[in-house]
């Protein structure tokens, strides 16, 4: 299960996973792939490049009745924070052409690999043990809703055509271990006054 460093290394995973494999033999190599925050899109998009922005995290509403973990100790922990990561991908470069050729290539570099593994993850923030080895991030394309993509529209209006997609299911772990009470052995109990 992935630590609350989770969410970091999941968007700076995929942005180091285009930055790894953009084809530079197509776009040449002053092309920056960026995790960037939604405040600082606009000054991301005066460069070539591709940006990845996090935009929104929301609580997966199918998997919260999780039972509580143990860990290798025995140890026991309150259940798993599952949550989904939206993403927004957009491609800017200087002309129009170039942007349609960047974001193809993005939906068909998420095609080839809709899953992040650990390993890579991990990398992302330069080798921290945040996910265990057997965990994965899957990422699906998310068609945006009517009255999300009006209200991304009026704050960005000068928005290139994106993509939008999701990490689905990142186990994010409690780090304090519940307090154990022995078993109950003995039941004891106690005659108290009449109620009238």
């Amino acid at each position: 299960m992935a630590t609350a460093r989770a969410i970091a290394a999941a968007v700076e995973g995929v942005a180091a996973s285009l930055r790894r494999r953009y084809p530079r033999s197509q776009f040449g190599n002053g092309l920056a792939v960026n995790a960037v925050a939604p405040a600082g899109l606009r000054d991301a998009m005066a460069n070539d490049g591709i940006s990845v922005v996090l935009w929104r995290v929301t609580v997966n509403g199918h998997a919260r009745a999780r039972p509580p973990r143990r860990d290798a100790l025995g140890r026991i922990f309150r259940p798993s924070l599952p949550v989904d990561l939206s993403l927004l991908v957009v491609p800017h470069a200087g002309s129009v052409e170039t942007q349609h050729r960047l974001l193809g290539w993005v939906l068909r570099a998420f095609e080839d690999q809709p899953s992040f593994p650990a390993v890579e993850l991990n990398q992302a923030l330069g080798g921290a043990d945040v996910f265990r080895p057997d965990e994965a991030a899957e990422l699906v394309a998310e068609p945006l809703a009517v009255a999300d993509h009006l209200a991304l529209w009026d704050r960005l209006r000068d928005l290139p055509p994106a993509a939008f997609y999701q990490l689905r299911m990142l186990l994010l772990d409690g780090e304090e271990p519940l307090e154990e009470a022995a078993p109950v052995l003995t039941r004891a109990f106690e005659i108290g006054p009449a109620v009238p």
